[in-house]
């Protein structure tokens, strides 16, 4: 079984369609005039059907509404356009989600920080290169990795980490952020959490139609349940 850990707030599934060349949503007016017609030609008593629609809505409600175990993640409580929001990864004490506090990041120092993780040094993250030295991520976002060793206060010794890696990336406005920590050195799924969130409000319009764009860059995380091991994945 693997995790994901996706960089971005929204992800679309694309539906294949039946491609039987007929609709596949049977309009009812239609359904039943056919199931009528069926019934007569059959020659059996076509059955008594009462029209309940009315004018004016003056009947009250009946039946149950559609039940849902749908929660929403742990953050804002009442979001409102006006105001900022967030949202961050619901803490699991059995597989270690979401114990990731305080994200935050010094553009002075270009250092990602967090805390309440177990055993990932004492100091900031700093930002992975590859071998040419370039920065390790696409578009908006970068990758951060921990330090590899903390001091030992008793000894002076140096103590080795465990190995995280941090996404982080902001929106073209600068209002949105996004942050993903996790780490491949436990077996079962490692400690992390992820957060977003959108300073300020947002203007809504009242009318109209709106056309919301999906492309750009994604990076993921990959977190795998069974083996001790932490993929990055980047893509357009």
């Amino acid at each position: 079984m693997t995790r994901f850990s996706y960089s971005s707030a929204l992800m679309i599934l694309m539906l294949a369609g039946c491609n039987s060349g007929t609709n596949p949503f049977i309009d009812n007016a239609n359904a039943a005039a056919e199931a009528q017609a069926q019934t007569q030609a059959d020659g059996s008593t076509t059955p008594t059907t009462t029209n309940t629609n009315t004018d004016t809505d003056t009947t009250s409600d009946t039946g149950a509404p559609i039940s849902s175990n749908r929660t929403l993640l742990p953050g804002t409580v009442s979001p409102t356009s006006g105001d900022q929001i967030f949202r961050k990864e619901a803490r699991s004490d059995t597989a270690g989600d979401g114990f990731a506090e305080n994200f935050r990041y010094d553009g002075n120092t270009d250092t990602f920080f967090v805390d309440n993780l177990a055993f990932d040094g004492e100091g900031g993250y700093t930002v992975v290169r590859d071998s040419a030295g370039n920065r390790l991520g696409i578009g908006p976002f970068s990758v951060f990795e921990n330090q590899a060793v903390a001091v030992d206060g008793l000894t002076t010794g140096n103590i080795t980490q465990l190995q995280y890696r941090a996404l982080y990336a902001t929106g073209p406005s600068g209002n949105t952020s996004i942050a993903i920590i996790r780490t491949g050195a436990y077996i079962e799924y490692g400690f992390g959490g992820y957060i977003y969130q959108r300073n300020g409000g947002v203007v809504l319009p009242e009318t109209g139609q709106a056309l919301y764009n999906v492309t750009g860059n994604y990076c993921v995380l990959i977190d795998y349940k069974g083996k001790v091991c932490l993929e990055y994945v980047k893509g357009d």
